[in-house]
Formats: C-alpha cells, structure tokens, sequence
C-alpha cells in the first residue's frame, strides 16, 4: 500500500495534478472483519468523489482545469498477516467497482 502511494503521489506530482480542498471527498466504510488461520481479512467500500485538476499556474488556483472528475466506487478485500506481533497488509483484492456510481449507498 506505501508503495502504491508513493507511486500515485510521484505521478500526480510529475504532472502537475492536485486535488483541493472542498472539492470530492473519500468515503470509506468497514463492512466485514473476520480471521481465517494466520489471517484477517477486512473488507471495505469507497466511494471517491475526490477532483484532480492539472495545475496550469502554481500561484493561480483560478486558472486549474479539472482532469478527473470521476465518481467511482470500490469494495476490496484486504487480507492482513501478523509478523513480530504486528499486522501487515498482505494482498488486496478487488472484489467490485462501479465507474461513476455509488456502489456502497452513502
């Protein structure tokens, strides 16, 4: 998950893309936890309504134009693992998605 972050944050950043403030948000909520074995298993749901906008002048948020105004939504299963005592994220798995809906009903 760092990883991916990271990966995302650099590209964005490469790109001169930001999000602002006031503009979409996350939605998540926790709908199962269970343990399985060595596992626990959480899964969730996003609705991300967040806009990104491609930065034309730094020092001009007036002159942003929008580059993703998507609606999309998520249900992912994360499958955590202990080690030394701690849970660490193990896989993600996408179990649905929705391009431009709300899947979760928030």
């Amino acid at each position: 998950m760092d990883t991916a972050t990271r990966e995302l944050m650099a590209f964005r950043l490469e790109n001169n893309l930001r999000a602002v403030r006031g503009n979409g948000e996350a939605r998540y909520r926790i709908e199962k936890v269970g343990i399985e074995g060595g596992s626990a298993f959480v899964t969730t749901c996003l609705y991300d309504t967040v806009i990104i906008f491609d930065i034309a002048d730094p020092t001009d948020p007036g002159d942003d134009i929008v580059y993703n105004e998507e609606k999309n939504s998520y249900e992912t299963r994360w499958e955590l693992r202990q080690r030394e005592g701690r849970w660490y994220l193990f896989e993600r798995v996408d179990l649905r998605s929705l391009k431009d809906g709300d899947l979760c009903a928030f």
